[in-house]
């Protein structure tokens, strides 16, 4: 039986990346996606409950900003 009090062994520390085609590869899951008939890349977070928009891609899709929380 193993020692649970043991230290893991760490075999590989390899970090993820995602290939969007389009740049060097990134941390973070994106897909391309197309907001008000402007492409653009999104990235895919399941457990999120926001979704946020740079105000550049807002100013070009002509979207409506509203003030957020202090510091976003």
């Amino acid at each position: 039986m193993p020692d649970a009090t043991a230290s893991p062994s760490i075999l590989l520390d390899e970090p993820i990346t995602f290939d969007v085609g389009d740049g060097p590869p990134t941390h973070a899951p994106m897909a391309r996606a197309t907001v008000n008939g402007v492409p653009t890349k999104v990235i895919l977070d399941t457990g999120s409950t926001d979704h946020i928009l740079t105000m550049e891609l807002v100013e070009e899709l002509g979207l409506e900003a509203t003030e957020g929380e202090v510091g976003t």
